[in-house]
């Protein structure tokens, strides 16, 4: 999936957009015997990166004919969802809905098999059109897309930790700076379902004070936020720059004001025992290595951000 997002930041092609929405969708699939509701964070990322590739690319209308030619199941779920949606009836929302049932309609008028389900989303999308007031594009948009951009918004972020700025402060490498701003973040601040939390994170790109020494911006954010989360690669291990807000961290948990656990290493690609940073070797990581299990990891996350310091 990394590689796949990477794809979809740097190809001027919608196929790119296609086989990351695919992704998603067989891991959705993969977890059939789990409820549905405990799965709709699948379909909330899977309506971020489609408004992504709305905001990219001019025509995504032969992404979504192949996403539902070949998973039908998966794109009626997801139909459903944003029916379901306290935003469906904006007019972006009621656009996709009705470009998911048409492309439906044209393959299942080829093999069949699913004519009751779709009739009965066709029906409702009617029956929401005809009965609520659309709501602007401009108040929905932002929910689901961001510009192709480096650096990201806080969307639906706020501040859960009321002694703190920030929830949560991001130490990586500059390397891997694309996957933290345009994929942790947005995991991170974004409301994935309903008893879900999103919080309000520090990251260098975007709240670090222009005009500060870098070194005043690293201070201030350990300093004012709840808890620091360390993206553990081998470019971060080599970084001056991380290994000096590792030290900070360190000691900001020496501090009266936070605990042990404000530090949070995740380990975002394979290395040794050996190349482990020794100063977090005392610490639990969170393992994010394998791509087919990194959205329950990062679930693990915002639990252990949701737990109050004293």
């Amino acid at each position: 999936m990394k590689r796949a997002m990477h794809l979809a930041r740097k190809s001027s092609k919608p196929e790119s957009l296609t086989r990351i929405v695919h992704f998603i969708l067989d891991l959705y699939r993969a977890k059939s015997s789990e409820s549905l509701t405990s799965r709709n964070y699948l379909l909330s990322e899977m309506l971020f990166w489609i408004g992504q590739g709305k905001a990219k690319f001019p025509d995504i209308s032969r992404s979504i004919s192949d996403l539902c030619k070949y998973n039908a199941d998966g794109m009626l779920d997801f139909i459903t969802f944003l029916l379901n949606d306290k935003d469906s009836n904006s007019a972006s929302n009621k656009t996709l809905i009705s470009s998911c049932i048409d492309a439906l309609k044209h393959w299942q008028g080829k093999r069949g098999g699913y004519e009751d389900r779709i009739k009965e989303c066709d029906d409702k999308l009617k029956i929401l059109s005809s009965s609520v007031t659309v709501t602007p594009d401009s108040e929905r948009t932002a929910q689901y897309t961001v510009p192709d951009i480096v650096m990201p918004f806080s969307i639906d972020a706020k501040i859960q930790h009321s002694k703190f700025k920030y929830d949560f402060f991001v130490s990586h490498s500059n390397v891997n700076r694309d996957w933290v701003n345009n994929y942790l973040l947005h995991q991170l601040e974004t409301k994935l379902h309903d008893n879900d939390i999103a919080f309000k994170g520090c990251i260098a790109d975007r709240d670090f004070t222009p005009g500060n020494t870098i070194i005043d911006n690293i201070i201030d954010a350990v300093k004012h936020s709840c808890k620091i989360i360390f993206v553990i690669t081998a470019d971060f291990i080599t970084s001056r720059w991380c290994d000096f807000e590792v030290d900070k961290a360190l000691i900001e948990m020496l501090s009266t004001k936070k605990k042990e656990d404000c530090i949070i290493p995740i380990l975002l690609e394979k290395i040794t025992d050996q190349s482990f940073p020794e100063k977090l070797g005392h610490i639990t990581y969170l393992d994010l290595t394998d791509e087919s299990k990194r959205f329950e990891e990062v679930m693990k996350l915002k639990r252990a951000l949701s737990i109050q310091l004293d």
